[in-house]
C-alpha cells in the first residue's frame, strides 16, 4: 500500500497513512506511516502535504546508516514526551504539522510558519501557550539543543460573547439536523454560559450533585481539585429538568445516543456538537469554543454583580490575577441585556436575608432535591 490520504466526514480533516518505498543498499524497503491528521480541509493542500512527507522520509534514508540511526523524527520525540508523562493538550495540530520532520529540521522559521498556518488568527499569547511552548518542551525533554524562541509576550486578549450571540448558539443547537440533534447539547451549552464551568467539570457532573429546587450545582471534578458550588439561573434549571437522563441518574450530560461522555482532560479539543452549533450560528468555531463560553460567563458575572471575590469563588480560580482580566471589560448596557435574556448569575436574597444558593460544605438534603 502506498502513501494515501482520506477524509473523515464530508467536510472533515484529511489524514495520511500507508507506506513509503525507500532503497537501502540497493534493496527496496517500505517505511510505514501511521495515520496522521494533515491539519487541512482542502484536498489539494492534503496532497501536497502527503508528497512532502514522502520526500522527507526518502531524504532521511539517503543519510549514512550510522547517522540515520541517530536522527529521530519529531513524531518520535512526541511519543517519548508522552511516555514520560508530558501533557497531550495542544499536541494534535503540532503532530500533524511536524511529526515527519527530522528533529534537526525543527527551526525557528519552520515553527513560526507552521504555527501561523495552524492558528491563523491567534494572538501571540495563544501561540506561546499552544504552539511554541509545547514544541520547546518536547525538544527540552529529549535534551536536544535548539534556539527556538516564543513570540513576544502580548497583552491579554479575552474573547467573549454578548447575550444575543449566546442565544444564537443555543438556538442553533436546538435546530440541528435531526440525525445530528442531541437533547443534551442545547442544555450543555446553556450550562457553560450560565455557570462558567470548564468542559470536564460539566461533562462529569452527576445528578446527585444537582439541586434544582435550590438553583445550585456542586462541581466535584474540578481542574484545581477543589469542589465548588455554582448558581443555576432559572432558565437553566428549566432546561436541566427536561433532560432524559434525569430519570436515569448518573451523568447529567450525555452523547446524542444517551451514553456518558468519555472525558479526556486537557485535550484542547472542542465537542463536535458545539462546533456545529457555533458554525451554524455564524461564528468561527476556532475562535468560539467552550472556553469562550467561560470567558462570557465571567464577563457577564462581573457586569451584573461587580464582586471580584465572588467571581473568583464561582469560577474556581486560585488567584485574583486571572479574575482581574474581566473587571475592565463589561460595556454599558450588558447588565440590562443579561436581565432581558434571563441570565441571573447570582441567587436573589430571600426575605430572611439568606441566599437561595448553598455552599459546598452544607448541601441541602437529598430529600429536597429535584
Amino acid at each position: 500500500m502506498s502513501l494515501s490520504i482520506r477524509r473523515r466526514g464530508k467536510a472533515g480533516l484529511w489524514y495520511v497513512r500507508g507506506t513509503v518505498t525507500v532503497h537501502i543498499d540497493g534493496a527496496a524497503e517500505r517505511v510505514r506511516v501511521s495515520e496522521t491528521a494533515l491539519g487541512t480541509h482542502c484536498q489539494r493542500e492534503a496532497e501536497a502535504e502527503r508528497d512532502k512527507i514522502a520526500a522527507q522520509i526518502r531524504r532521511r534514508y539517503l543519510l549514512p546508516a550510522a547517522e540515520r540511526g541517530r536522527e529521530k523524527t519529531f513524531g518520535q520525540l512526541i511519543e517519548a514526551y508522552l511516555d514520560g508523562g508530558g501533557e497531550a493538550r495542544f499536541l494534535t495540530p503540532i503532530e500533524a504539522a511536524l511529526a515527519h520532520h527530522p528533529a534537526g529540521e525543527i527551526t525557528q522559521d519552520l515553527v513560526d510558519r507552521e504555527g501561523r498556518r495552524a492558528y491563523p488568527d491567534a494572538a501571540p499569547s495563544t501561540l506561546r501557550r499552544q504552539w511554541h511552548g509545547p514544541i520547546i518542551s518536547i525538544l527540552n525533554g529529549a535534551r536536544i539543543s535548539h534556539t527556538l524562541k516564543k513570540p513576544p509576550e502580548g497583552a491579554w486578549r479575552t474573547v467573549w460573547q454578548s447575550p444575543p450571540q449566546a442565544e444564537a448558539v443555543i438556538r442553533a443547537a436546538l435546530a440541528a439536523p435531526p440525525r445530528n440533534r442531541s437533547p443534551y447539547m442545547p442544555a450543555l451549552i446553556e450550562f457553560f454560559y450560565g455557570t462558567g464551568a470548564r468542559e470536564a467539570e460539566a461533562l462529569l457532573l452527576q445528578w446527585d450533585d444537582l439541586y434544582l429546587d435550590y438553583e445550585t450545582a456542586i462541581l466535584r471534578d474540578t481542574k484545581n481539585g477543589e469542589e465548588r458550588s455554582v448558581h443555576l439561573p432559572r432558565r437553566l434549571v428549566a432546561s436541566l429538568a427536561r433532560l432524559p437522563s434525569r430519570e436515569k441518574g448518573g451523568a447529567v450530560f450525555r452523547t446524542r445516543l444517551g451514553r456518558p461522555f468519555t472525558v479526556r482532560r486537557n485535550s484542547g479539543a472542542t465537542l463536535a456538537g458545539i462546533k456545529s452549533a457555533v458554525t451554524a450560528a455564524g461564528f468561527d468555531p476556532h475562535r468560539v469554543t467552550e472556553h469562550t463560553f467561560r470567558h462570557s460567563w465571567a464577563t457577564w458575572h462581573h457586569a451584573q454583580n461587580r464582586d471580584m471575590l465572588r467571581l473568583q469563588q464561582r469560577g474556581g480560580w486560585k488567584s485574583l490575577r486571572m479574575v482581574e482580566r474581566y473587571a475592565k471589560i463589561p460595556p454599558p448596557g450588558l447588565a440590562a441585556d443579561l436581565a432581558k435574556f434571563g441570565w441571573t448569575l447570582e441567587p436573589a436574597e430571600d426575605a430572611a436575608g439568606d441566599s437561595v444558593g448553598h455552599s459546598v460544605g452544607t448541601p441541602p438534603s437529598a430529600a429536597a432535591k429535584s
